[in-house]
């Protein structure tokens, strides 16, 4: 083989980050929970913590009716951010192909020829211990022909921080042991199907062929059976080429009329959320582009802070766009959206959906209505000004 994948991992990472910054809490039972928060959840839970019952995901109140000497540790996000950077940095010497997944998570591509099992485990070996020495924070290395076995690798090597791999042509018997939830394209409503079959393990999704897992679940049937067998096209795909969500809108006849510009980029605006919430994605960016009736072009660009998949988020900086766009009172004819920087819902988003916010609550039934009844099922103000026969 000349390429493998290493997916390197810091296990409980937001604990280990926690307890390199305040050594005092090495030997004290905490958890690491928004504070002052409503119903607030726990979201990372020390080793002490979890003798005396504590688990991640349980509600802090809760959590500390079991001792009075839990400790509780804000949630410092920025500190987390700036420590995952960093992983990236020292990671960045190895190779070029790298693919940040989510904090104390890390994809890397090594291509080179004539890759053996000595240069691979000497290089992760040199990988762990310059990890070690520059944040003190020892990961596991899983070492892969893909990014599904790596990952695989890397979760059973975490509990001891150690090196594995898997040799090429033991992809299915190594992945048949896990559970079908760890498998990425198993969702909550997937999972719930295969449950209700008695489909527990990988290895009895293997037992299914393709034509039955694509009757279940479709077009993604497909991949479930690729993944039960160790298989994963996926590329380690660096931040930096991560591709972008893209949605356009041609007007019927060429317009300046600002209402109905700004009712067509709410319409933009509502596919990319709904698009962005289908993947588990959460876009840093949003790029606007337009053509006028004169042939020139208008591109500009605003950031998303935090970055977000909710309409009521992500139009905000979008009108920002249109304030420049409609500077120029020349007729357009095309505008178009773009969102980047998109990032999976991470560690931290974990437990949202057992108690999700108003604004969640509200983009999931319209997604519900929308998917089963068509776009135009259920629309805003706003975007009931622009007739759909104009896209």
């Amino acid at each position: 083989m000349d390429a493998f994948v290493l997916h390197l991992e810091i296990a409980d990472f937001l604990v280990a980050v926690t307890e390199h910054l305040h050594p005092h809490l090495r030997d004290r039972p905490f958890v690491i929970a928004p504070v002052g928060a409503d119903r607030a959840r726990v979201y990372a839970v020390s080793p002490m913590a979890r003798l005396m019952g504590v688990s991640r995901g349980m509600f802090l109140k809760d959590a500390q009716k079991r001792s009075r000497e839990l400790w509780v540790q804000p949630m410092d996000e920025r500190l987390y951010a700036t420590v995952q950077r960093e992983l990236v940095d020292v990671l960045a010497q190895y190779s070029p192909v790298l693919e940040p997944w989510r904090h104390g998570h890390v994809y890397i591509e090594i291509v080179q020829r004539r890759l053996t099992l000595p240069r691979i485990r000497d290089m992760a070996y040199r990988l762990q211990k310059d990890v070690l020495m520059r944040l003190a924070l020892k990961p596991a290395v899983g070492v892969g022909i893909n990014k599904l076995i790596s990952r695989a690798a890397s979760r059973r090597a975490a509990r001891h921080s150690e090196i594995l791999w898997v040799p090429p042509g033991h992809e299915r018997p190594f992945i048949a042991p896990f559970e079908v939830g760890f498998l990425p394209h198993v969702d909550q409503r997937i999972r719930g199907v295969l449950h209700n079959i008695n489909v527990q393990q990988v290895r009895e999704l293997a037992q299914l062929t393709r034509g039955q897992l694509q009757q279940l679940f479709g077009p993604v049937g497909w991949r479930l059976y690729d993944e039960a067998r160790g298989i994963d096209p996926s590329p380690v795909i660096p931040p930096e080429k991560r591709p972008g969500l893209y949605e356009e809108w041609r007007f019927a006849t060429e317009t300046n009329d600002a209402d109905l510009i700004d009712s067509a980029a709410a319409r933009l605006v509502s596919r990319l959320a709904r698009r962005l919430r289908e993947r588990g994605l959460r876009a840093g960016r949003v790029a606007m582009v337009a053509t006028y009736a004169d042939g020139r072009f208008f591109s500009a660009w605003r950031t998303i802070a935090p970055p977000s998949h909710l309409e009521g988020e992500l139009i905000a900086p979008v009108r920002r766009l249109l304030d420049r766009l409609l500077q120029r009172r020349v007729t357009l004819r095309r505008l178009g959206l773009r969102v980047l920087h998109l990032q999976q819902a991470v560690q931290l988003d974990l437990f949202a959906p057992e108690t999700p916010s108003r604004p969640e609550r509200l983009a999931g039934a319209l997604d519900r209505i929308r998917t089963r009844y068509g776009e135009d099922a259920i629309l805003t103000g706003r975007e009931a000004r622009v007739a759909t026969s104009s896209s």
